[in-house]
């Protein structure tokens, strides 16, 4: 009886240890991907230029008629968008959108655009 309980003793030991292997190596693994990240950013190369189109959040969505369209919505939104030559745009314009299918800016409705070109402050970037 008393071999058996020193084994016994020893799986569960031995179970402990692998468990506490596996945390360690896990906790290890996480500690090297969070350092990798941190070099890549500390030593990456200058600032990428931005590039597409963001849309603004927080929109209020309107329904349009059942007889139009019962999934279609609209709103009044801005739209930013930046070039990888420096040039953006900001429209201000209606966006009509059928949720989960697509999103286009309302042809027939008013805009109103801003054009300019944009540069990184190198005093802020580093």
């Amino acid at each position: 009886m008393g071999a058996r309980a020193d084994a016994d003793c020893n799986m569960s030991a031995e179970k402990t240890v692998r468990r506490w292997a596996v945390k360690l190596m896990s906790t290890v693994i996480i500690a090297i991907a969070i350092f990798w990240s941190l070099a890549q950013v500390v030593f990456a190369q200058p600032f990428p230029a931005p590039d597409g189109a963001w849309l603004q959040n927080g929109i209020k969505w309107s329904k349009a008629p059942r007889t139009i369209n019962a999934k279609l919505r609209s709103g009044s939104t801005a739209i930013l968008y930046f070039r990888t030559d420096h040039a953006f745009s900001l429209m201000y314009a209606t966006v009509l959108r059928v949720p989960k299918e697509y999103e286009v800016i309302c042809n027939g409705c008013g805009q109103v655009v801003h054009l300019g070109t944009w540069q990184i402050d190198e005093k802020q970037s580093e």
